[in-house]
């Protein structure tokens, strides 16, 4: 009976795993597929629907027009005739009758296929021992595409996993410019090699920095599945393309690093890094969210939703310090006892029937919700 009734606990816990989505689990929104998350209440029979767009009362947002004076054209227009009774307007009406300001409106196009084509005429001179020399070209010159053009080449590929091709395709389509694939590549390794010196120099002061964040995210390229790494400084942002493992952040961080290290709780940083963490805030609240969806015990339910109660008290003072109200010496003295309650409660909700009871949180050095 004991083995049968351990046998149904594990059946009805993979069960409720198994309701999990992107609100309540690591999982991508990209899993939860076309149907609505479970939880969410509709609207009953003769309740009112929400109706889709911006709700009553949501602030609006408008683009910002541009100076007047970086308008390719300006182009005045005056009304015709008065709206209520019908007079006419004159065509050039005086200054006494117009409004004081105009209404501003601007339309936004792109120019047609266009290049900037500046072409170098190398002349030659004949020496009278029988030598033409023929004329330098100037540096920003000797390649055959310009700094603009191969940024943008660049910033389509690497940014928006534009590929090669895609590349050609865009530049052949939209701006005129006949550039065939290897072109394209030509480009972009003259820009890695551009930027190699700069990329070393920020990787290389990963290691003595007080705080970096790090992730991953699956990258893959044709049949092939590669792991994309960031590692995210206060002021720059460092990518690196490797194996998801501890090496690939041993390399990145050194074999000592002294920092805090903000992460998701993949083993690859708990297994790299010996020294400080800060969990992921986003990751922890939906570890807390997807127990008390899915776990199966009083225990388990009441454990979640202490902490996340616990968890909406740290986050209140957070914004509190982010909007200037409290000073970070206030915030870290508010923050105790709510750290200490969140400790005492992992300490006396720890099952060793429930491996996913044992979440590993870190709170030395709380530096604040990230």
């Amino acid at each position: 009976m004991e083995e049968l009734t351990n046998r149904v606990e594990k059946l009805e816990e993979a069960l409720a795993r198994k309701s999990t989505n992107s609100s309540n689990s690591s999982k991508p929104p990209s899993s939860d597929g076309i149907t609505k998350p479970p939880g969410k209440r509709r609207a009953q029979k003769g309740e009112a629907k929400r109706k889709p767009g911006g709700q009553k009362g949501h602030k609006g947002v408008t683009r910002d027009l541009f100076p007047e004076d970086q308008a390719t054209s300006v182009e005045p227009l005056y009304p015709k005739k008065c709206k209520k009774c019908g007079a006419s307007f004159p065509d050039s009406p005086p200054a006494d009758i117009l409004a004081p300001e105009p209404r501003r409106h601007q339309q936004i196009d792109i120019p047609p296929k266009s290049l900037i084509i500046n072409e170098y005429q190398r002349h030659g001179c004949r020496c009278s021992c029988g030598t033409t020399t023929w004329a330098e070209l100037p540096p920003e010159a000797v390649d055959g595409f310009g700094p603009r053009l191969v940024a943008s080449l660049a910033y389509l590929t690497g940014c928006h996993r534009i590929s090669r091709r895609g590349g050609h395709e865009i530049a052949e389509t939209m701006l005129g410019l006949p550039i065939s694939p290897a072109s394209v590549c030509g480009v972009l390794d003259e820009v890695a090699e551009a930027v190699e010196d700069t990329y070393e120099e920020l990787a290389c002061a990963l290691p003595d920095l007080p705080v970096v964040n790090g992730d991953e995210s699956g990258w893959r390229v044709g049949a092939i599945m590669i792991w994309q790494w960031i590692f995210v400084a206060s002021t720059f942002v460092v990518f690196r393309i490797g194996p998801r493992n501890s090496k690939t952040v041993a390399e990145m961080l050194g074999e000592n690093f002294g920092g805090i290290l903000c992460c998701d709780r993949l083993s690859a940083y708990l297994k790299a890094h010996k020294g400080v963490f800060q969990f992921c805030w986003a990751h922890l609240i939906r570890n807390f969210k997807g127990l008390a969806d899915t776990s199966l015990t009083k225990d388990a339910r009441d454990f979640s939703r202490w902490m996340l109660v616990e968890t909406k008290r740290l986050f209140e003072i957070w914004h509190r310090f982010s909007g200037g109200d409290i000073t970070r010496s206030e915030l870290i003295k508010l923050s105790v006892p709510i750290r200490c309650r969140m400790v005492g409660c992992l300490k006396s909700k720890r099952s060793p029937r429930s491996p996913r009871f044992g979440l590993i949180l870190v709170f030395s050095h709380l530096s604040g919700p990230s």
